[in-house]
């Protein structure tokens, strides 16, 4: 009965701490939206865009989760 309620108290503890990032392109510019489980922002959390090994940016997200990025490659891997 312990080993459940550990387990729970841990899953729990885990999807508080969880980050949904969404990346959309409107007009060749990079809309990244950032914001916890619990649907508060990510303020001020350190962005970095990546170019296949090459880090091409590293910035912090508004306080409203958000950053904007206009990008000179096709392909790149965001990361919160």
């Amino acid at each position: 009965m312990k080993f459940i309620v550990l387990l729970f108290f841990i899953v729990g503890f885990l999807h508080a701490h969880k980050v949904n990032l969404f990346v959309t392109e409107q007009n060749s510019t990079l809309n990244i939206y950032s914001y916890f489980a619990d649907k508060k922002p990510c303020k001020n959390c350190t962005l970095t865009i990546k170019d296949q090994n090459k880090t091409l940016l590293t910035d912090l997200l508004n306080s409203d989760g958000e950053y904007t990025y206009t990008p000179k490659t096709k392909t790149l891997k965001v990361v919160v």
